[in-house]
Parts: C-alpha cells; sequence; structure tokens
C-alpha cells in the first residue's frame, strides 16, 4: 500500500482476498461443516437459506452485501427477499460464521471462531475493495 492507503500498482492476488484473517482461503465445506455442528449443539437450526447465503459468502472472496447475495441466491421466476438474506446473515453472524463490515454494509467469512471479547480487523483496498 501507499501512502494514501491504496494498494498502488495494484497487483495483489484477488484470489488472497477470500481468507479467515490471514490463514489461507476460507474452504466452503470445513465452513458449513463448522456451522452445521455450531447449529446442532446450540440445539438451532441450519436451514437451507442459511447454508446457501454462508456458501455464496464464503465462495465469493470479496464482502458481499446482503442484495448482491439475494441476487446469486434467487433463481428465474423464484426471488429471493433481501429481507430474508438480512436474517440469516443475522444468525451467521450472531454465531460467529461471518462478519459484518460496517464501513460497507458487506459480509464476509469467518473460518475459525473467536474468544468472548476478541474483534476482527479487516483492511480493504480503496481501489478494488
Amino acid at each position: 500500500m501507499d501512502e494514501h492507503g491504496t494498494c498502488g500498482h495494484h497487483d495483489h492476488a484477488h484470489g488472497d482476498h477470500a481468507h479467515g484473517h490471514g490463514h489461507g482461503p476460507v474452504r466452503t465445506a470445513d465452513l458449513v461443516a463448522r456451522a452445521e455442528r455450531l447449529a446442532q449443539d446450540l440445539g438451532l437450526q441450519f436451514t437451507a437459506l442459511r447454508r446457501r447465503t454462508l456458501e455464496v459468502v464464503a465462495e465469493e472472496g470479496r464482502p458481499l452485501g446482503a442484495y448482491d447475495i439475494a441476487e446469486r441466491l434467487s433463481a428465474p421466476g423464484k426471488r429471493v427477499a433481501a429481507v430474508s438474506v438480512y436474517r440469516a446473515l443475522d444468525f451467521l453472524t450472531e454465531h460467529g460464521l461471518v462478519h459484518r463490515i460496517a464501513s460497507r454494509n458487506a459480509f464476509v467469512p469467518c473460518e475459525h471462531g473467536h474468544g468472548a471479547g476478541e474483534s476482527a480487523v479487516f483492511l480493504i483496498c480503496r481501489s478494488c475493495g
């Protein structure tokens, strides 16, 4: 990054953006399995919409907003409402499976749990997001 906080030559690898805080690519299957275990342990439902929302966020490789997620989940003749996606994201955020980036109102996957009181910090490229 240069003195303005931008990436300068823009030569960083976009594939590297899909990570769990610097620990390599997020593996969608591992994240879904963690979500399933968590839901089972807590006696909660891991619905099809929650699963697909988590998969879309994990597979994207960049922060996604609820409307983008809803668009990816929608099929011809079957629109998924953004409000439904927000409910799924609330569940996923509450249980540490995704993080919300407030400045962009977007979501990224979290491939590991955080202890009580721990937080995550994200650096976001101003050029490519």
